[in-house]
């Protein structure tokens, strides 16, 4: 067992002061849907070092069917709950909480209680690395093909010939890698040149630099430029790096021979102008975790003799990878660079960093859903189990907010076709009846319309129905419209389903061939519109012992008349595939 990894499983095996989960009784899976398979708690969960990381991840919108939900999680400490929508239309849901403090131990002791009580899939985690210059920059995100540590191991001590004692220290990296179909697809993941929150990325003090220097070369005050707020919004900071780096003097603002030298020779190699800031990119490498904080221009060219194309080095991704392989889960680490380790290190970008590590864990997950258990295509929304406990239940997810076969996103296509700016959408909800202020200025028409179905569905003040007919007045010959206003007027399976169980539950027993047909026949008229066939396992499973015997032997005596002919003309065609539907469900539970 690697260092770090039989490391945290002794501090996890200790007792804690915090509150565990004491009773083995609570199931904490999800139930069986009336017609579906059990789901986990969560999808995802999300871990974060700091409060600042954990604040930013708070603000990925994209994608979300509702808002946070923030609760105290099984140890008192706040977890925040949200469902996604992936790409595959199925419901995505996360938990995201943050450590106490940095390093690994605080990841490992944050996650561990939530990943016994919530069962995630992927063990997951957002946040900002120091990167390799020349390699990643600011601001771009770095995917963690391999996460390991690069100062655990052992220290061994030699003596010379004269007595003088040498140390030499024996890495034990203990790595964990992504699966190799995850690492591919990372490799081709790519953000929208237009993701709205990439405006937040800021200059580098760089680019702020060569700006004020260019101004100086033209004999401008780049003090009273009208572009300094934009180009040079760090101009303290600057001009302190300016004046370290001896491009400027120390008093005053001129420029001394060497910082004019530097700038002709950028002038020289770019004399179409400077160049701009290179875009965004998320790169995927290794990922190297160590225990302290570093600021060492040559700490990659060191790292690199061990791990020749590692491009980020932080303080916690091992341990999540030791976390994820203990309780045998998927794990992912994605964190922005806010810095490069060297003498320009500091703060500038570590917010938007942080933001864009969220932002493209996210995105990712919900493009590539298909790699989560039960995701491949949109499923049945199942509300987890309330087991009582406030501190272990993650919020109800109210069923109405996915509708039972996920969200029609042959709808929200056409809604969002038709209606993609927010004032259009804005106007056709007011016509349903809605408020203005309901409708959220969501840049992406999808993400919009996903957004207001769910909270139609969830009992806003514009109904579904009325919805669909405001767009219907628009656009009165839409075949998607039109079918799925028919729609809303059809019981659901679930609906369905339970009508027929109370029904066959409240007849007197014994239960008599006349009155199970009427029954059915009843049934269809009423329900008719469901497919009779997705129910019947449900049926098989719900009813009470006593009545699926009874029912069975009824049934059974049915298909054998109606088979014979000797109900010819009174039983008719739909109920007849009822009853021969059902009784095979019977049979086979």
């Amino acid at each position: 067992m690697p260092v770090l990894e039989s490391a945290l499983a002794k501090v996890l095996a200790m007792p804690t002061a915090a509150p565990t989960l004491a009773t083995p009784a609570l199931e904490l899976d999800a139930p069986t849907a009336i017609a579906g398979a059990s789901a986990p708690r969560i999808d995802v969960l999300i871990i974060t070092a700091v409060k600042e990381e954990y604040d930013e991840a708070l603000k990925v919108d994209d994608g979300a069917l509702d808002a946070w939900d923030k609760r105290p999680g099984p140890t008192g400490l706040e977890v925040a709950f949200r469902t996604y929508q992936a790409a595959t239309g199925a419901p995505m849901r996360v938990a995201l909480t943050r450590a106490l403090e940095m390093r690994g131990v605080a990841a490992a002791n944050s996650a561990w209680p939530l990943i016994t009580a919530y069962k995630p899939w992927i063990l997951a985690m957002c946040g900002v690395c120091a990167g390799r210059r020349g390699e990643v920059n600011l601001g771009d995100v770095v995917v963690g093909s391999i996460l390991y540590t690069y100062d655990t191991g052992a220290i061994v001590a030699e003596y010379d010939n004269d007595g003088t004692r040498h140390e030499r220290f024996k890495g034990e990296p203990g790595p964990y890698r992504i699966p190799a179909v995850w690492q591919q697809r990372a490799e081709s993941f790519m953000v929208p040149a237009d993701a709205p929150w990439l405006v937040l990325r800021p200059r580098t003090l760089e680019d702020q630099g060569l700006w004020l220097m260019e101004r100086l070369v033209a004999g401008e005050d780049p003090a009273k430029h009208p572009d300094r707020a934009a180009r040079c919004s760090s101009w303290a900071k600057v001009i302190e790096r300016l004046r370290k780096l001896k491009r400027v003097t120390e008093t005053g603002l001129a420029l001394t021979t060497h910082g004019r030298a530097y700038i002709d020779e950028k002038k020289l190699l770019h004399p179409d102008g400077l160049p701009k800031p290179e875009e965004f990119r998320a790169r995927v490498g290794p990922l190297a975790t160590g225990n302290d904080v570093v600021r060492d221009p040559r700490i990659f060219d060191r790292l690199s003799e061990s791990m020749r194309k590692v491009l980020g080095v932080e303080m916690e991704a091992a341990a999540i990878g030791a976390i994820a392989h203990l309780t045998d889960i998927r794990m992912l680490v994605m964190k922005g660079v806010m810095d490069h380790a060297d003498d320009d290190k500091d703060d500038g970008f570590k917010m938007f960093a942080a933001r864009a590590a969220a932002e493209c864990l996210l995105a990712f997950l919900r493009n590539w859903a298909d790699l989560l258990p039960g995701k491949g295509e949109a499923e049945t929304a199942v509300a987890p189990v309330q087991t009582g406990h406030p501190s272990v239940d993650p919020p109800a997810w109210d069923t109405r907010s996915i509708p039972m076969t996920a969200l029609p996103l042959d709808l929200i296509h056409v809604l969002a076709e038709e209606y993609p700016d927010v004032r259009d959408a804005r106007a056709v909800w007011e016509r349903a009846g809605g408020k203005a202020s309901e409708v959220e200025n969501i840049s992406r028409p999808r993400d919009l319309w996903q957004r207001l179905w769910v909270r139609s569905m969830q009992g806003a003040s514009a109904r579904p129905a009325a919805l669909l007919r405001s767009a219907l007045a628009d656009l009165p010959r839409n075949s998607v419209l039109i079918h799925s206003l028919k729609a809303m007027a059809q019981p659901t399976t679930a609906e369905a389903a339970a009508n027929l169980i109370t029904r066959l539950e409240a007849t007197k027993s014994p239960l008599h061939t006349k009155g199970t047909l009427e029954l059915l026949e009843d049934w269809k008229e009423g329900d008719g519109n469901v497919s009779f066939a997705a129910i019947c396992p449900a049926l098989a499973g719900h009813l009470s012992p006593a009545r699926r015997s009874e029912l069975q032997e009824i049934l059974s005596r049915l298909a054998v008349e109606m088979q014979t002919g000797a109900l010819s003309g009174t039983v008719n065609v739909a109920t007849a595939a009822v009853v021969e539907a059902l009784l095979a469900a019977l049979e086979a539970t």
